[in-house]
């Protein structure tokens, strides 16, 4: 990631590449707008309804009518803050597919998020998922 295309650290807004809401669809249209494609450059509009308690690593927006879709950030380079899982309106820019995750790896996902132990031990199934690696999120 370019130096000259990441966030002040005091901006409380951007976090990762410097983007705006500026041309953002509605999560809900996402999908569709993939149509046949397992993966597209896209911008996203959405709520923000879960995020790791450890660090900010990753979260989970709101997709009406579907599961949840989960953002991380590309390279591990940035993260968002950990209280913004209120149902939040965030602009996510980057790289949305389609990817298998792992029964750890939703685990851990179960655990970040501080769920009890007796529903993490319920995750017994990999699960394919609508994901986004993002490399900028805005929060208006």
């Amino acid at each position: 990631m370019n130096a000259a295309n990441m966030a002040l650290k005091d901006d409380k807004n951007h976090f990762g590449q410097v983007i705006d809401a500026a041309g953002a669809i509605p999560l809900p249209d996402l999908a569709a707008a993939m149509g046949t494609n397992r993966e597209m450059k896209t911008k996203v509009r959405g709520n923000c309804t879960a995020v790791c308690k450890v660090k900010g690593c990753w979260m989970s927006l709101d997709n009406p009518g579907s599961d949840p879709v989960r953002v991380t950030f590309k390279d591990y380079a940035f993260f968002v803050p950990k209280d913004i899982d209120d149902k939040r309106e965030v602009i996510v820019e980057g790289f949305a597919k389609y990817d298998t995750t792992d029964v750890e790896t939703l685990r851990h996902f179960a655990e970040d998020e501080g769920k009890p132990q007796a529903e993490i031990d319920k995750i017994s199934e990999p699960k394919i998922e609508l994901v986004i690696i993002a490399d900028g999120v805005f929060i208006p």
